[in-house]
């Protein structure tokens, strides 16, 4: 989901409702974006997602706001995690009924 615009993102998550069961869940898993992160690995992140337009063609250097994107196609965080010393992030969407 990273690689996509951020308008393809929300078109795959809106196609997504509709194949989940009620309070069906998405988990998303990818680089921390919190404010705990330091400059380097934003700068990591940047050169990693730079390295993949060759292939994609989708020039991005930030994660998408998972968040906003998955809470304004109507899904619940249900849980946010960091992991690895906050590099990592998993979040957990519920549809909503």
């Amino acid at each position: 989901l990273d690689l996509f615009t951020n308008q393809e993102l929300k078109i795959q998550i809106k196609k997504m409702g509709p194949i989940l069961n009620a309070n069906g869940k998405i988990v998303v898993i990818d680089f921390a974006t919190s404010k705990n992160t330091s400059f380097i690995h934003k700068r990591l992140v940047g050169i990693l997602y730079l390295s993949f337009y060759p292939i994609t063609r989708t020039l991005r250097l930030t994660i998408p706001d998972f968040k906003s994107a998955f809470l304004s196609k109507g899904f619940v965080l249900s849980s946010e995690n960091f992991h690895f010393r906050n590099q990592y992030q998993s979040l957990v969407f519920t549809k909503k009924n």
